[in-house]
């Protein structure tokens, strides 16, 4: 687990900081709920600040005989210790950052005994974690207590930390980028005529499995329906039958965790030979655009300065159409730029802040990781996307999958 490359010295400097932004706000703690377990996308918040994972699998959320599998919850006074609620005595006590860790069959129950224990059950208490924080668990917090608390959003508090990165936590995601760029070429190696799709996701998933990652979701789509993100709206979401034949558009964007902290690529080709010049306008167009835009990353530079730079790009290179889709435009007409103008998004213990969107006055600060994605398109054509992760310097940006071709026919 990560304790073992993030210095416990700095879990406990972001507990206190963490303290004193509360103390500031005029809270008497904090609760910070969290959901591992298969689940690899709001764990971030308890692992962050304890180096705690969940790794139960969720079952049903309530029985007599437990609830609140999969989950974990921090309770963190002010002033006083904090109490880490787990649901199984399943823990790493070498790793985990946190002395007073108690395990609880019910951990909603857990938590209230807690509250109750340390006094901010009358207090004003911050809730982190709105995203996976189950009615069922507040009603049994209340219930337990036999009473109300008026929980005050406070997820916002460690927003700002977890975006700008530690040394130590560049360090991880350098190793978890490489380890990403050797997932995403398993999966474009097997793209080959008579694979499919399933078995390309697998050659992937072996190598990623092998190396430590685990995944959050892929996207892959081919051939006929190469116009899409996803090949289908189903469990998978990549079509395992369907196979792969010569020319075909083919794309997969892949990401998960490795030690906790994310891997985010896409990368675009043609089956078993080079695009043609239609293939060629939108992949080129992708990796030219991406090259563009980590070129304007500096410290202070503004999210959605960013995107004007994109926005720019696309209108000089002939690309207009991906800003303002005609009114009558179907899906295979639809890009990913009209309603949403986006280039990416922040990576660390999950997909997180900030967005590179249009709207986004958030200024890129030193040490924090992006995954930069463009996604474009031409009606009849399909859809290329491709992305790099990079972190902000003074100077220029680190590439953390450095090494992951751009062009898989060359």
């Amino acid at each position: 687990m990560l304790a073992r490359e993030i210095p416990r010295r700095e879990l406990g400097e972001r507990r206190e900081r963490l303290r004193t932004t509360a103390a500031e706000e005029g809270l008497d703690g904090l609760v910070i709920w969290s959901r591992g377990g298969p689940a690899v996308d709001y764990y971030g918040d308890v692992l962050y600040l304890t180096n705690h994972f969940p790794p139960i699998s969720s079952a049903e959320p309530d029985t007599e005989l437990w609830s609140g599998r999969s989950y974990a919850a921090l309770v963190l006074p002010v002033r006083g210790e904090p109490i880490l609620i787990v649901d199984l005595p399943l823990w790493e006590p070498e790793s985990v950052d946190v002395v007073d860790v108690r395990p609880a069959m019910h951990v909603a129950v857990g938590v209230a005994e807690a509250l109750a224990e340390t006094g901010l059950a009358d207090g004003r208490v911050g809730l982190l974690g709105h995203h996976v924080f189950l009615a069922s668990q507040e009603r049994t917090i209340f219930e337990t207590l036999g009473r109300r608390i008026d929980w005050i959003p406070a997820d916002r508090l460690l927003v700002e930390m977890r975006m700008v990165k530690s040394e130590a936590e560049i360090a991880v995601m350098r190793k978890a980028g490489q380890i990403g760029v050797g997932w995403m070429a398993s999966m474009m190696d097997a793209a080959v005529p008579g694979a499919t799709e399933g078995q390309i996701a697998g050659a992937g998933l072996k190598f990623f499995a092998e190396n430590g990652g685990i995944p959050a979701d892929m996207d892959i789509a081919s051939g006929p329906m190469a116009h899409e993100l996803k090949s289908r709206a189903a469990i998978p979401t990549w079509d395992p039958g369907r196979v792969l034949e010569k020319g075909d558009l083919f794309h997969v964007d892949g990401w998960g965790s490795v030690g906790g902290y994310y891997t985010d690529t896409a990368r675009t080709t043609i089956v078993a030979g080079a695009p043609d010049a239609a293939q060629s306008r939108i992949i080129e167009g992708t990796i030219a655009l991406v090259d563009h835009l980590i070129e304007g990353f500096r410290p202070g530079v503004l999210c959605r300065e960013i995107n004007e730079r994109g926005i720019a790009w696309l209108n000089e290179n002939g690309f207009a159409d991906a800003v303002s889709p005609p009114p009558d435009a179907g899906r295979d007409e639809t890009l990913h730029f009209d309603k949403w103008p986006y280039f990416g998004h922040g990576i660390g213990l999950g997909i997180e802040p900030p967005w590179l969107t249009n709207e986004n006055d958030t200024p890129l600060q030193t040490n924090m990781v992006l995954a930069v994605e463009v996604y474009l398109s031409t009606p009849g054509v399909g859809l290329a996307g491709f992305e790099q992760n990079v972190v902000v310097r003074d100077g220029e940006a680190e590439n953390l999958t450095r090494g992951l071709k751009a062009r898989w026919w060359e």
